[in-house]
């Protein structure tokens, strides 16, 4: 697709398998709401995915979410809880360049 910005608003509750996977030309995500999990392979190898914005009740970030999201910068998360991020979630991101925010 040739999606490069994508802003979610309230009333989304979950991101379903897939649901964005191999959108390269997305570059900038933000979720506001309840977002309650970000499923298996949510953003699986969106390359040019570089800033994920997560604003609201975070629970769950499951296995290869964000695999494949080689060029991601910034992570932010404000959730009153902080989920657990699994290593394969994260898996060939270059974590040098690679901030998350809670």
């Amino acid at each position: 697709t040739n999606i490069t910005s994508l802003e979610l608003h309230n009333g989304i509750t979950t991101i379903e398998n897939e649901a964005f996977r191999e959108c390269v030309n997305l570059k900038t995500v933000m979720v506001r709401g309840n977002v309650s999990s970000l499923t298996s392979h949510t953003f699986f190898n969106c390359s040019s995915l570089e800033s994920l914005k997560l604003l609201g009740e975070l629970n769950t970030i499951d296995s290869f979410a964000l695999c494949g999201c080689s060029k991601l910068k910034e992570l932010m998360i404000l959730s009153s809880f902080v989920p657990r991020i699994p290593e394969n979630a994260i898996k060939t991101i270059l974590l040098g360049s690679f901030k998350v925010w809670y």
